[in-house]
């Protein structure tokens, strides 16, 4: 699993406080969400960098107003946390409740209590679908292109205000962004990639830096797929240096590809391909 991008995709930290009881409640949440958080990072001997971010975040909270201070309070623990290493689930978990504790001090509504969706009519026979979650969201959907299953997973963002996302279950699997939270681009690519006929047999599998991929189509429209949608599901990935092809996995040992070079060396890869690997800043080596 991996979590918090490189490049933050949140948006703007725009602190708007509506009455004065949602302020004190919002106050309340804030003080014990970071509280929390840090009492974690005790338990877990983590005494460094992070955790006096965490002090300071909690401290700030406590304060009346500051909202200038708790913004660069909050952004200075989430950019230490994106580049920890070792940061467990269940850790992660608890600063996704400090994120929900910051919105609701903010006057915005939580991920979690969207409001109502818009209803998507599935049609009769589709041929592609998409079932997984998208954070706490259940979602299915079902078009008769690939194309189709992206125009209704943007329907349905718009509709669950869905602006924190770093969680994403496809098949049963929980996939947990480590470096930043997706757009909405990259999100309704990632579920585009995973998209097939209902009982189909994959013929496509792998994924680049946890972010997976699972098609099943031929070759040439499964390049064609990948070639659209990768770079825009990777798009804050960052650093990319390995990426797994039908079980092969594949180390850049000498530097970092952009998400371009990597669809197009996937697509190079597949059954069918007469082209040679053009345009690649590091050459491409296989590593068992």
């Amino acid at each position: 699993m991996r979590r918090l991008l490189c490049a933050l995709a949140a948006s703007a930290m725009v602190f708007s406080v509506t009455h004065s009881a949602d302020a004190q409640g919002g106050r309340a949440e804030l003080r014990q969400a970071t509280s929390e958080f840090r009492s974690a990072l005790e338990v877990r001997g983590r005494r460094g960098s992070l955790y006096h971010a965490a002090q300071r975040l909690e401290r700030v909270a406590h304060q009346r107003g500051r909202r200038g201070q708790l913004r660069q309070a909050y952004r200075s623990a989430r950019r230490i946390l994106m580049r920890a290493r070792g940061v467990d689930d269940q850790l992660l978990d608890q600063w996704d409740v400090v994120v929900r504790a910051v919105r609701f001090r903010r006057g915005r509504p939580p991920i979690a209590q969207p409001p109502q969706p818009p209803i998507v009519q599935p049609i009769a026979h589709p041929q592609y679908t998409f079932e997984g979650r998208i954070e706490t969201l259940p979602v299915r959907f079902a078009a008769s292109s690939i194309e189709g299953i992206e125009s209704q997973c943007r329907t349905f963002l718009r509709g669950a205000n869905a602006n924190y996302v770093d969680d994403i279950e496809i098949g049963g699997v929980r996939h947990h962004n480590r470096h930043a939270y997706w757009r909405t681009d990259a999100i309704c690519a990632i579920v585009a990639i995973n998209s097939g006929p209902a009982g189909a047999a994959a013929t496509v599998v792998g994924n680049v830096e946890g972010t997976p991929f699972c098609l099943a189509e031929t070759p040439a429209r499964a390049r064609q797929i990948l070639t659209r949608y990768l770079p825009r599901a990777l798009a804050n990935t960052g650093y990319i240096d390995d990426f797994e092809l039908q079980g092969q996995r594949y180390r850049n040992q000498r530097g970092y590809w952009s998400a371009q070079d990597v669809a197009h060396m996937i697509g190079a890869q597949l059954p069918g391909n007469t082209n040679h690997v053009r345009n690649v800043r590091v050459r491409l080596r296989g590593a068992s």
